[in-house]
């Protein structure tokens, strides 16, 4: 018998994501459960506590391993072959299901993938992006893998070549996400003009070929949360935001850079917006949040309850690189450190 479809879609995936379940001191056994294999064990055993969610919305399917864009797409036996056909369908409201597999230019993908409005994507959330998720595939059996994006090649033209671009109220989560341009305006995520759009459970990695991984370009009330941010030239980029993004919970390791502002509309803990934070931003090779001296419009930058390579964090006002903590140009922003955490230099690794 085909089996095609462990879950759809969990009220609790759409509403929130996967919570941060434990307080405190889980984080180090998550990250170190995320290279193991009873990461999926546990996954597959979390996925039968949620129930089946009524959406409003059409569910659409994606299986790179027995998909047909010529398919309807609508039912977990006949799903499409590509992400870009399903974005391409998808409207405000609907939810794209992805099974494991490689999704890159040689599948037929065409990049950037551009996610709707309203228009919710997910891959693997439980391991972000390392196994299958919610839609296991068309075939006889599971597809086995990673959910991955693989951005570059037949690029339309576009801002900053991203990978995908996300936009307002619209939601990823669960991929494995890399741009193989070697670009240093190349991104893994954009947020163009985004407003209210989530960035969840992924892992951004771009493998040090120049690229951004997630880029906040004139974007505002954006939640990036519980993502692996990682050898990327900049693992978050952030200019020009319209109301405060909040990030929590995200690994940014070795980077360049972790985080690059020009503006401090961003809560990385403490702050107005309400990050929890509990982010753990180590180990970037030059520095890993660096403030451009035109940031001290917005005078505070609030980074409360994250852990750091230093305890507290090294500031420096005039050096940017030599991998310290906080490069705050000419000391003209007042940055909210308090309830840091010291990072295990053992847990530097390059991988």
């Amino acid at each position: 018998m085909r089996k095609s479809l462990i879950i759809c879609v969990f009220t609790f995936a759409l509403l929130g994501g996967c919570a941060d379940q434990n307080q405190g001191k889980d984080n180090v056994s998550v990250f170190l459960s995320l290279f193991s294999d009873k990461t999926v064990r546990d996954s597959q055993a979390d996925r039968s506590k949620f129930s089946v969610a009524t959406l409003a919305g059409v569910t659409y399917y994606v299986d790179a391993l027995h998909g047909k864009d010529a398919n309807s797409g609508t039912s977990p036996s006949l799903p499409f072959k590509t992400i870009t056909k399903a974005a391409f369908s998808a409207k405000s409201g609907d939810v794209i299901l992805v099974a494991a597999g490689t999704y890159n230019a040689a599948l037929g993908e065409i990049f950037p993938i551009s996610i709707a409005p309203g228009v919710t994507i997910l891959g693997d959330e439980s391991t972000k992006g390392g196994s299958w998720g919610y839609y296991t595939g068309s075939g006889s059996s599971p597809n086995f893998g990673s959910t991955s994006i693989e951005g570059g090649g037949n690029l339309i033209p576009s801002p900053f070549s991203p990978a995908v671009i996300l936009a307002s109220n619209s939601v990823i989560g669960g991929f494995k996400i890399t741009n193989r341009m070697s670009d240093s305006m190349a991104s893994g995520i954009i947020l163009y003009y985004a407003n209210n759009a989530t960035v969840r459970n992924n892992s951004v990695i771009d493998g040090n070929n120049g690229a951004t991984g997630i880029y906040v370009y004139q974007s505002g009330s954006n939640l990036i949360d519980n993502n692996i941010i990682r050898n990327n030239s900049i693992g978050i980029y952030q200019e020009g935001a319209t109301s405060i993004n909040r990030v929590e919970k995200n690994w940014i390791q070795n980077n360049g850079s972790g985080i690059l502002l020009f503006d401090l509309k961003l809560d990385l803990g403490g702050g107005p917006a309400g990050s929890l934070g509990r982010n753990w931003i180590f180990c970037n090779t030059i520095r890993d949040i660096f403030i451009d001296h035109g940031s001290f419009l917005v005078p505070e930058l609030f980074a409360q309850n994250n852990n750091w390579d230093h305890n507290p964090p090294t500031i420096d006002f005039w050096s940017s690189g030599g991998g310290i903590d906080i490069f705050n140009h000419d000391g003209a922003t007042k940055v909210l450190t308090e309830n840091s955490s010291l990072i295990a230099p053992s847990l530097c690794t390059s991988n």
